[in-house]
C-alpha cells in the first residue's frame, strides 16, 4: 500500500502551483463554472474550446489533460467528466477521483490538486472531502511487494494530494473528512494487501502476528488461541478445517471498547461482535474443484482481513 500525503489547502483555484489541477464537469453543461470558469479565462478559453470541439464531453470518468503553457502556476489541467448532474452521487465523486488518481500516475505526475468537486444537493463539504480522498488512495492502490524495478520498469506512485477550500472557514471541514477519507481507504487498501499475499506468506501465525500489531500501534487487546486452546474448547469443526495444512491454527480476537460513548440512553452502547472467516488457503473438496481460478482461494481469509481493517480503522476514528 502506498502512502499518499492529504492535505486541506486554502486559496484561489487559478493560483495554484500543481503538477496537475483536477477539475469537475457535469454532462450537458454548456457553459464552464465556478473554478472551471476562472481557470480557463487565465488560460485564454482552453478548457471552452475542448468542451465545443466536443473532445470533453463531461460524461461519467472522461478525462482531458491539457498544458498550461505557463499561464497559471499549475503545469497541466485534468479534466473529469462527473456524468449528468441529476445522477450525480458521493460514488461519483469517489470514482471521478479513482480515475483522477490514475490519470495523473499515467502522466507522469506524482501529485495534485482539486478543489471540492460538486456540489452535490444535501452534501456537506466533509462527505465530499471523504469521498474524494476514498477515490484518491483506493484508484492509486498497487500491490507491488513481489514486483522488482530491475525487470518491471519503475513503478509510478501517486504520493501527494491536495484539497482546496474555498474559503478558510471551510478548512476544518475538509480536514475531518480526509482524516475519515484515509482511515476508511486505507482499511480498504489493508486488506488488500493481506489477500494479494500468496497463501504460503499469509499464514495463520503472519495473520495473527498482523492482529498483535493492530494490539500495539492501536492500543486494541488482543488474544490468540492456540491449537492447545481450541482443543480445551471442543471446537471441533474449527480442528477439523485445520487439518488440511500443516500450517498451526489461530482463533483470533480483539477487543476494542472505544471512547465511552453512550448511546440515546444515556447508557453505554451494546457491543458490536463482528465474525470473520480466515481460511489462508480454502483446501476444503480441492481434487473435486476445476483448477480455473484456483489461486483466488487465497481470499477465502478476506473476511477475517475485514475485521481486522474495521477494528483498527474505528481506533483511528476513536469510535
Amino acid at each position: 500500500m502506498n502512502k499518499i500525503d492529504v492535505k486541506a489547502k486554502q486559496g484561489r483555484v487559478a493560483a495554484e502551483r500543481a503538477e496537475v489541477l483536477v477539475l469537475g464537469h457535469y454532462e450537458g453543461e454548456p457553459k464552464l463554472r465556478g473554478d472551471a470558469a476562472t481557470v480557463d479565462k487565465a488560460l485564454d478559453g482552453g478548457l471552452r474550446d475542448v468542451l465545443k470541439s466536443g473532445e470533453f464531453k463531461g460524461t461519467w470518468n472522461q478525462t482531458v489533460l491539457l498544458h498550461t503553457q505557463g499561464r497559471i502556476p499549475a503545469k497541466r489541467v485534468l479534466l473529469i467528466g462527473l456524468g449528468k448532474k441529476k445522477d450525480a452521487r458521493l460514488d461519483t465523486i469517489r470514482q471521478a477521483l479513482g480515475t483522477v488518481a490514475k490519470r495523473v500516475r499515467q502522466a507522469g505526475a506524482r501529485s495534485f490538486s482539486a478543489p471540492l468537486l460538486g456540489p452535490l444537493p444535501q452534501i456537506s463539504a466533509v462527505q465530499i472531502a471523504q469521498a474524494m480522498v476514498e477515490g484518491a488512495i483506493l484508484g492509486s492502490y498497487q500491490f507491488t511487494a513481489y514486483r522488482s524495478n530491475d525487470t518491471q520498469g519503475e513503478v509510478k506512485t501517486l504520493d501527494r494530494l491536495t484539497v482546496l477550500a474555498p474559503r478558510a472557514e471551510t478548512i476544518r471541514d475538509i480536514q475531518q473528512g480526509i482524516r475519515q477519507g484515509r482511515a476508511s481507504a486505507e482499511a480498504t487498501a489493508f486488506v488488500r494487501d493481506l489477500c494479494n499475499h500468496p497463501a504460503n506468506v499469509m499464514t495463520p501465525s503472519r495473520i495473527a502476528a498482523e492482529a498483535r500489531k493492530i494490539g500495539k500501534e492501536h492500543g486494541v487487546r488482543v488474544k490468540v488461541l492456540e491449537q492447545r486452546d481450541v482443543e480445551k474448547l471442543g471446537m471441533g469443526a474449527f480442528l477439523g478445517v485445520a487439518r488440511g495444512s500443516h500450517e498451526p491454527p489461530k482463533f483470533i480476537i480483539l477487543e476494542y471498547r472505544g471512547t465511552g460513548r453512550t448511546g440515546r440512553t444515556g447508557r453505554h452502547a451494546a457491543p458490536t461482535v463482528l465474525v470473520g472467516k480466515t481460511i489462508t488457503f480454502d483446501t476444503g473438496g480441492i481434487s473435486l474443484k476445476p483448477a480455473e481460478n484456483m489461486e483466488q482461494m487465497k481470499a477465502d481469509m478476506t473476511g477475517g482481513a475485514e475485521v481486522l481493517a474495521t477494528i483498527r480503522a474505528a481506533s483511528r476514528l476513536r469510535l
